[in-house]
């Protein structure tokens, strides 16, 4: 290679690097690494994210769990993407067991909640100690069952959580509406809790069963609300 080449070659290099956007660098577990040509508003949170970590226990051998998917590399995600703040969900790997939900939520910092999974043993100053570290909502996850939490839990849990102005969250099939929602919908009404139906609402396949709940908003539920989380205040 001719010498006028080779240095023609080096400065392409570091032209290009100067034009790489600051935080344009490749993260676990998503493909690429440039920008987004449109930027995130300030603010903006990632509202359901999971962290995953060899170290803690699984809660069942037939629940699938991820590799590692730690505090740092999602770390890396935000800076590329522009967000600042986000809302950790407890994994079904980990059943009850929010060990390494908490541990991440103190590893983030103040711009971090998390929505935890408890089952109706968890005692008031459990659920007091949770709020203190972060926590601003439990999750019911029965899309497929995760084994930790059922239906019939919801309202006794939701009537505990919502004096510390918690949020309930329900991962459930359209055809299971019927059967997990309803039952704790004059509870939800009752202590003015808001519920979150995830995953826009699993509303495929449409059956006889869900056609009633699933061809129109889940607000039509009677006392669910299902609706996205805008205040920033807790």
């Amino acid at each position: 290679m001719r010498r006028r080449e080779l240095l023609a070659g080096a400065a392409a290099v570091l032209v290009a690097g100067r034009d790489e956007e600051p935080g344009a660098r490749a993260a676990p577990w998503s493909s690429g690494s440039e920008t987004p040509r449109l930027k995130a508003p300030p603010g903006t949170t990632d509202c359901h994210h999971y962290v995953y970590d060899h170290r803690y226990p699984a809660f069942s051998d037939t629940i699938k769990r991820p590799d590692d998917a730690t505090p740092h590399d999602y770390r890396t995600l935000m800076r590329r993407l522009g967000i600042r703040r986000q809302v950790l969900v407890q994994p079904s790997a980990y059943g009850a067991d929010n060990r390494c939900l908490l541990d991440a939520l103190a590893a983030f910092g103040a711009d971090a909640r998390a929505v935890a999974v408890v089952d109706t043993a968890v005692s008031d100053a459990v659920l007091k100690r949770f709020d203190r570290l972060g926590v601003r909502g439990l999750y019911f996850n029965f899309a497929p069952s995760d084994g930790a939490t059922t239906a019939t839990m919801i309202e006794p849990l939701a009537r505990r959580i919502a004096p510390l102005g918690w949020h309930v969250e329900i991962n459930v099939w359209a055809a299971d509406y019927r059967r997990c929602c309803p039952p704790c919908g004059g509870c939800l009404h009752q202590s003015c809790l808001t519920a979150l139906v995830t995953s826009l609402s699993r509303r495929a396949p449409i059956t006889r069963y869900s056609r009633r709940y699933a061809g129109s908003s889940t607000a039509a539920i009677p006392g669910l609300n299902s609706s996205l989380l805008t205040t920033p205040a807790r």
